[in-house]
């Protein structure tokens, strides 16, 4: 942490206000600060010499990947019901549990991309699994009509597996290593990277649903076409290879997280008498200010992701609970049969339709008059569309009801405005929230917090499962029924958009005392990091304070232990050739 001196101390005003998205930030009398706080913090990366070229084979590889992993996603709930004669809360909690996989495990890869592999060469090892994943479905395929049910779940579920193995590689690595080709070219590069990147994610949904649903034969459920779905991750497999030597390739430095849990260990290794807290002892054990910053950092983002499940639950409807509403409703047009499975498709087309306006209209538009909105309200907005998506999916489900009880079975394409409503809410929650993450990650962390946010989709579709089962249990399988029209699906859909519009509130609580990463690492610079915890213990803040940061300093390393930290310094000089921690207690 940078000190002032004694004869020129720094007077540094810092005004904590809610910033765009409520959170607090700071404004200095220097305009920066350099010290080893932003090394510690803060990405430095380089940027590809062909950008342009890198983000067209990593664009063109993410579209055939998702096209090839979506083509399985989008029908395995129609599979498992019609195909392999499941339940309908079975093939809901098959289609759930495969995707909340598939969001889980990415949390790992971006651990395993942070400490050992790097990005590159994680994406390709996901790659190649979900290639082997593909050859399951393709076996399956070839047989299908002279197997029983059990010989097809001994082919389906060891390929849901690879692939959702594959996922986990791939997930949280592929959008940073896609941001990375722009490095340092700014946060308005960064900023159009993600809003095309979610975009081709869409554009590959809509090609995975149009083309393979409308050939859907019968109400089976096959899952389409396996030799498609292997070609697909095999040229997405190669492209990306091809492209190699357009990258920027950024070669993993150690992770940050290892480092600061073999920190905690080191330094609780010296004070086994105290007991390790994150607010109140930290300072006790010699963690300097930094290490406790970034703690409190992680806190911040375990708690927004977090409150981002309730989005995900609903929009994991769109694929299981509204797919099982539209078979209850009337599939055809003249003498034309729509599978029920396309009809997710209307979320694909309202991204793909207002993102180009977004990015060419909206956006210029608003940055002209300085309107526009942070990273944390666009998730919050974002939250208000999928709250009305799964009202609009209750109020259906009524006058679903109401017609067929007199015998008149509604149109599916009175299912578009809760497609549509969902849509809108990716565009706001989705993009934002991968940007978000990416930008917010300490150094050495990209891979571990874009996971911790691709780990909230799986949860939030666990906690759809796990809604699904309470409420089934609570109200004797009346809520959620095996036959829509033998029970009361609204009611769940209620609980639901409910839940989602508590979450709107919950993360504008969040948002409004969250602070950036810059702002942490230029509270410590300035030396009001210190000055900062103190009031968060104090009964009563001021909105504005004036503080002398040589008296900041002085306060801040009575803190730490000086005997403590020049041991534990010399321990880190030791570990980079080689030394090893001593054991946690």
């Amino acid at each position: 942490m940078a000190q002032a001196t004694e004869e020129t101390p720094l007077k540094c005003s810092v005004d904590m206000h809610p910033g765009d998205d409520g959170a607090t930030t700071s404004t200095t009398t220097r305009d920066s600060v350099t010290t080893r706080a932003d090394s510690f913090f803060i990405n430095t990366s380089s940027f590809s010499r062909n950008a342009k070229l890198a983000t067209f084979f990593m664009f063109f590889t993410v579209f055939l990947e998702r096209l090839g992993y979506y083509n399985v996603g989008n029908n395995l709930t129609v599979f498992a019901k019609f195909g392999l004669n499941f339940s309908t809360n079975e093939a809901v909690t098959t289609s759930s549990v495969f995707r909340g996989t598939s969001y889980f495990l990415p949390l790992f890869g971006g651990i395993l991309a942070d400490s050992v592999l790097g990005t590159y060469p994680t994406i390709y090892g996901g790659l190649f699994l979900e290639l082997i994943g593909m050859l399951f479905f393709l076996v399956l395929t070839s047989i299908s009509n002279s197997i029983t049910k059990s010989t097809k779940l001994g082919l389906v579920f060891p390929g849901l597996v690879f692939i959702s193995l594959g996922q986990g590689f791939i997930r949280a690595n592929i959008p940073i290593f896609g941001a990375e080709q722009h490095g340092s070219r700014g946060e308005e590069k960064v900023d159009t990277f993600f809003r095309w990147y979610y975009w081709v994610i869409k554009l590959s949904a809509f090609f995975a649903i149009l083309p393979f649903s409308l050939i859907l034969s019968g109400p089976e459920g096959n899952l389409k076409d396996a030799i498609v779905q292997l070609v697909t991750i095999g040229l997405a497999l190669t492209i990306y290879i091809f492209g190699k030597k357009t990258y920027n390739i950024v070669a993993s430095e150690g992770s940050t997280l290892f480092q600061l849990f073999r920190t905690l260990c080191l330094k609780r290794s010296y004070r086994e008498d105290d007991e390790l807290t994150i607010e109140s002892t930290l300072p006790q054990h010699g963690v300097g200010i930094q290490e406790r910053q970034l703690i409190r950092h992680l806190v911040e983002l375990v708690k927004i992701f977090g409150s981002l499940m309730l989005f995900i639950t609903v929009y994991t409807q769109t694929e299981s609970t509204y797919i099982i509403q539209a078979s209850h409703m009337n599939t055809t047009m003249g003498t034309v049969h729509i599978a029920r499975s396309i009809m997710p498709i209307f979320d694909s087309i309202i991204v793909l339709t207002i993102v180009p306006v977004v990015h060419f209209f909206i956006i210029p538009t608003l940055k002209k008059y300085d309107k526009k909105p942070g990273l944390l309200n666009s998730i919050a907005i974002g939250l208000v569309f999928s709250t009305a998506s799964a009202l609009a999916a209750a109020i259906l489900e009524v006058v679903r009801h109401f017609y067929h009880d007199r015998g008149v079975i509604l149109s599916v394409f009175w299912q578009i405005p809760q497609f549509a409503l969902m849509g809108i809410g990716e565009i706001f929650t989705m993009i934002s929230g991968l940007q978000f993450a990416y930008l917010e990650s300490p150094k050495g962390m990209k891979g571990f917090v874009m996971g911790l946010f691709i780990c909230s989709w799986g949860l939030g579709s666990y906690l759809g499962i796990l809604l699904t089962w309470i409420v089934n249990w609570a109200s004797g399988d009346i809520w959620y029924p095996d036959d829509f029209n033998n029970g009361h699906t609204e009611y769940f859909l209620f609980l639901l958009s409910g839940l989602s519009f508590i979450t709107f509130f919950l993360v504008k609580v969040f948002a409004h005392g969250y602070i950036s990463i810059n702002d942490r690492v230029r509270l410590i610079n300035t030396g009001q990091a210190t000055q900062h915890e103190h009031l968060r213990t104090t009964s009563s803040t001021p909105r504005h304070s004036t503080y002398d940061s040589s008296s900041l300093s002085k306060s801040s390393s009575e803190d730490e232990d000086p005997e403590l930290n020049e041991q534990f310094n010399q321990f880190l000089e030791r570990g980079r050739v080689g030394g090893s921690p001593p054991p946690c207690p």
